[in-house]
């Protein structure tokens, strides 16, 4: 069985914002859901803004759903992957001050003439 929990809000405009989340926990508090909600949320944001900054996701070239869906859990992996390798192979003040975009054009130019 599922739990299904609707969270609503009133934006200082005046509108309202409702969020729907469907969970199996029956034992877990509105306020943990509400926060873990949240922080699930700020990971997409971040993670589609990069897609459509670096990834060139700001149009689909393919239409069909499952084709989107594919392409969008490769990015995804990708994304991953590079945050991986950013994180935890690269060293040195200078490496981390610099932007994805930066360290991406330098990979790909070290690819390019190897």
């Amino acid at each position: 069985t599922l739990k299904f929990v609707k969270f609503s809000k009133k934006t200082p405009e005046g509108k309202y914002s409702q969020v729907l989340v469907i969970t199996t926990d029956f034992d877990i508090p509105l306020q943990t859901l509400y926060k873990i909600m949240h922080k699930r949320w700020d990971i997409e944001n971040s993670t589609f803004n990069k897609l459509k900054t670096y990834a060139n996701l700001g149009h689909c070239f393919v239409h069909h759903e499952t084709a989107i869906e594919a392409i969008l859990h490769l990015m995804v992996t990708a994304n991953n992957i590079m945050q991986l390798f950013v994180h935890r192979r690269l060293t040195g003040k200078t490496v981390k001050e610099m932007s994805e975009k930066e360290l991406i054009r330098l990979i790909e130019k070290d690819m390019y003439t190897y």
